[in-house]
């Protein structure tokens, strides 16, 4: 147009972000039927520490470290991650071993690396932390607690946040009858 009064407007559309974040929460209450306290020397596949992670997008975990209020070598001997389908540890037929690559343990924690990083993307995965409690623990043995916060595990982009804390555990020795 080479004459007259030009006039038009445009609106963009107004978009928002949010972080790329990495939540833990914990599943350390009754209705995640983790193992009760005392734990008994002996005792195998307890399930001592449950926690979920899930992300707002596209996120992955490779290493995780549980942390522990007392050394937990020589309380326990054998250790596995397992995935539950929902939230229940004691629900049948929905648990499957993680592959780990190792599963270490050291005077203030326990370290877990999956043989994969564990996908997290715009889901939830149930975890819970299985042990063989060893065989020479008892009522004096020091008490154990787990818990896992951002600081604690590493995910691939992103941020992190919250916290689960576990059961205080007693123990007990393996008795015969």
């Amino acid at each position: 147009v080479n004459q007259g009064t030009k006039a038009s407007t445009a609106t963009g559309i107004n978009y928002s972000f949010q972080t790329l974040t990495a939540t833990i929460g914990s599943l350390n209450a009754g209705a995640n039927n983790v193992a009760l306290s005392p734990l008994t020397g002996g005792a195998t596949g307890q399930a001592i520490f449950g926690f979920s992670l899930s992300s707002n997008g596209n996120q992955t975990v490779s290493t995780l470290s549980v942390q522990c209020s007392t050394n937990p070598v020589g309380k326990f001997t054998a250790y596995s991650l397992v995935q539950s389908v929902d939230a229940d540890f004691a629900t049948t037929g929905d648990n499957s071993v993680v592959a780990v690559a190792s599963i270490t343990p050291s005077p203030t924690q326990i370290q877990i690396n999956p043989l994969s990083a564990l996908n997290i993307s715009n889901t939830t995965k149930n975890l819970f932390l299985l042990v063989t409690v060893d065989p020479t623990v008892s009522a004096v043995t020091p008490n154990i607690q787990g818990s896992l916060a951002a600081a604690n595990f590493t995910v691939n982009q992103g941020t992190k946040t919250g916290t689960a804390t576990g059961v205080n555990y007693n123990f007990a020795a393996l008795t015969a009858t």
